[in-house]
């Protein structure tokens, strides 16, 4: 079976056995999402570049060897925490946009010609505490 693969600035973990892609440009609060997650009882993969495989209908999360087993907390450095390789991609936090909408639509993000829920994050305040509950409850429909 062909493994098509591209590697993303950003960071990634898993929660509830659901891989959390965190997009979005140098400041935007990658890793301190990642770290929020990670004290909620996540797992980090990658801390600011994650390399996706897409298998079938799958999409694999995974750190690049080159980055350091760990997080960087700003004004910190990089420190260890519970981590895992690998997780299946479950929904993708977009940290360059704010959503304008109170309810807002499901919206979808393409990743390797598959299509996974996003989630605008720029500005939502307790963002991370909102995926825990989210992720492992998942949204009503209205």
């Amino acid at each position: 079976m062909t493994h098509t693969s591209q590697r993303v600035h950003g960071s990634s973990v898993e929660l509830a056995g659901h891989g959390i892609l965190i997009l979005g440009p140098s400041g935007a609060g990658k890793s301190s999402l990642a770290r929020d997650l990670v004290v909620l009882g996540a797992r980090l993969i990658a801390d600011d570049q994650t390399i996706l495989v897409g298998q079938g209908t799958t999409v694999t999360m995974t750190r690049p060897p080159s980055l350091p087993q760990g997080i960087e907390l700003r004004g910190i450095g990089v420190v260890a925490c519970p981590m895992v390789d690998t997780a299946p991609l479950g929904v993708v936090v977009d940290l360059s946009q704010r959503e304008p909408d109170r309810i807002p639509p499901q919206q979808e993000y393409a990743v390797l010609d598959r299509k996974f829920p996003l989630i605008y994050g720029a500005g939502l305040d307790g963002l991370a505490q909102s995926l825990y509950l989210y992720v492992n409850h998942g949204r009503l429909p209205i």
